[in-house]
């Protein structure tokens, strides 16, 4: 993974201030969390994956996420913010939806 500063790519430098209150997730390679940007502390939902524990073809998977994510501005999706590489975790930041997840709406 090499960092990119364009939207859509990976950014230089991460610009996320603290992650707190990870959300439940399965026991894959992937964790999400509640995060604050540095720039504006806005709060983003932050999606952290160890690709070093991933295959190749999950590799490519996950980047090809952070990039469609980026490529599809819709009012229906939440809003890419950026992706940015920690070592080997790929964390892409994204708009933090209000209102719990989709599995406390099911209940």
């Amino acid at each position: 993974m090499q960092p990119h500063s364009t939207p859509g790519q990976l950014a230089a430098q991460p610009t996320i201030a603290t992650a707190t209150d990870s959300c439940p997730t399965p026991p894959y390679s992937c964790r999400s969390y509640r995060a604050r940007r540095r720039s504006d502390g806005r709060e983003v939902a932050l999606k952290v994956t160890d690709v070093a524990r991933l295959t190749p073809w999950s590799r490519r998977a996950a980047l090809r996420e952070a990039h469609v994510l980026a490529a599809l501005p819709h009012p229906c999706l939440t809003s890419y913010h950026e992706a940015f590489a920690l070592g080997s975790r790929l964390c892409v930041a994204t708009e933090a939806a209000r209102g719990g997840d989709l599995r406390q709406l099911l209940e």
